[in-house]
C-alpha cells in the first residue's frame, strides 16, 4: 500500500507580502475587504472539496469532461514541457495532460482540502510521477517568473458555497470583457472560443515578448 507521503504537497514558504489594503472587492454579490476574500474563498472550497467533481457532473450533465478534453487538445502539451494547472484543485485537468503527453504538470490551488483530494486520487490511480501538488495563492504565486511553458485555469449539500459559485459566475466578465482584461495585462494574440452555445468559453493568449 502506498502511503500518502508518496506524493507530498508543497507549501510556499516565502510568498511576497502584500501591503495592507482597505480596498473592496467582490465575493459573489457581496462587497468585502480584499484581505478577507482569500479566506472566504478558501472556506468555500474546503466545504465542497470531496463532492466538487460530482457536482460538476450533475450541474453540466457530464459535458464538463468534454470541455476539459478540448482544453487539453488546445494546450497541445509536449514531452519535456512544464505546465501550471492554476486553481487545479482535484487535478481533473492535470490527469488529462499527463495522460495525453509526457509533460510535467504542477497543480497549484489555494485550498488544501481540494489539493488533498487530488493528491489522494493520484495515489489511488498509481500516478506517482508527472504531477506536483502545491498549495499556493494565485495572487502571489510561489514560482519564479518564466518558469512554466504554459498555464491553464478552469473553475452537494452546501447552499452557501454553491450560492457563492453561482454569484461569482454572474459577476464574471463576458468573453470580450475578459479578453480585454488579458490584453491590458500584457498578453499578446489574445482570443477566445465559445463552446456549447456560449455556456463556456476558452480564452487563450501568449506572454508578450
Amino acid at each position: 500500500m502506498v502511503g500518502a507521503t508518496a506524493i507530498p504537497m508543497i507549501y510556499p514558504l516565502s510568498i511576497p507580502r502584500i501591503a495592507p489594503s482597505m480596498a473592496k472587492t467582490h465575493f459573489g454579490f457581496r462587497d468585502v475587504d480584499e484581505r478577507e476574500k482569500t479566506r472566504l474563498v478558501r472556506g468555500v472550497f474546503s466545504s465542497v472539496a470531496a463532492r466538487y467533481d460530482l457536482m460538476n457532473d450533475l450541474m453540466s450533465g457530464g459535458v464538463h469532461r468534454l470541455w476539459k478534453d478540448r482544453l487539453v487538445r488546445r494546450i497541445r502539451p509536449c514531452a519535456g514541457e512544464t505546465i501550471l494547472d492554476l486553481a487545479g484543485g482535484t487535478g481533473d485537468i492535470a490527469f488529462r495532460i499527463v495522460q495525453a503527453s509526457e509533460a510535467e504538470v504542477t497543480v497549484c490551488d489555494i485550498n488544501e482540502a481540494m489539493v488533498g483530494v487530488g493528491r489522494d486520487r493520484a495515489i489511488d490511480r498509481g500516478r506517482l510521477a508527472g504531477i506536483e501538488w502545491t498549495v499556493g495563492d494565485a495572487e502571489a504565486l510561489p514560482f519564479a517568473d518564466a518558469s512554466m511553458d504554459a498555464c491553464c485555469i478552469a473553475l452537494a449539500r452546501d447552499e452557501a458555497s454553491y450560492r457563492y459559485l453561482a454569484e461569482s459566475i454572474r459577476q464574471f466578465p463576458d468573453q470580450e470583457g475578459l479578453a480585454a482584461m488579458m490584453r491590458r495585462a500584457g498578453f499578446a494574440t489574445v482570443g477566445y472560443e465559445s463552446w456549447s452555445g456560449g455556456i463556456v468559453a476558452l480564452h487563450h493568449g501568449r506572454k508578450a515578448a
